[in-house]
C-alpha cells in the first residue's frame, strides 16, 4: 500500500490534490481499483469532484489494469468530470441490477464485465 499524501477529503476518505497526484507520477502498478459517481459507455468513469478526478486519473495512468467498482446506481450515469475513458477500463465490477445495455456496450469496447451476484441468488 502506498499513501500518497495530499489533502484528506473527508466525504470520500480520499487523499486528493497536487501532492497526491505528484506522488503517483512515475509509479507503475499492476492494478488500480477506482470508483466514481457514474459510468457510461460514452465517457467512461466520471465524478462530481475535480480534485478526486485528478488523483483517479493519475492512478489509472500508472496502472496496467484499471478496475472500476460501480454499483447499479452508477451505471448509465454521467457526472461532471471524466476520470477514466471507456477504452481504458479493463474490468468493471457491478451488480445484477446494472443496466445490461450499458454493460454490453462496454464489453463490445473491450471491458471485461464482472457481475456480482448476491449469495441468496446463487441457490445456496
Amino acid at each position: 500500500m502506498i499513501v500518497t499524501g495530499g489533502t484528506l477529503r473527508g466525504a470520500e476518505l480520499a487523499l486528493v490534490g497536487g501532492a497526491a497526484e505528484q506522488a503517483l507520477e512515475g509509479l507503475r502498478v499492476r492494478r488500480a481499483f477506482v470508483s466514481g459517481h457514474g459510468v457510461t459507455a460514452e465517457r467512461g468513469l466520471s465524478t462530481s469532484n475535480a480534485a478526486v478526478a485528478g488523483v483517479d486519473r493519475a492512478l489509472a495512468e500508472c496502472a496496467e489494469e484499471v478496475i472500476v467498482l460501480a454499483d447499479h446506481t452508477r451505471i448509465g450515469t454521467d457526472t461532471m468530470v471524466q476520470t477514466v475513458a471507456p477504452e481504458a477500463i479493463t474490468h468493471l465490477v457491478t451488480d445484477i441490477q446494472a443496466d445490461p445495455e450499458v454493460l454490453l456496450t462496454l464489453e463490445d469496447m473491450g471491458t471485461t464485465v464482472h457481475v456480482a451476484v448476491p449469495e441468496t441468488d446463487r441457490g445456496q
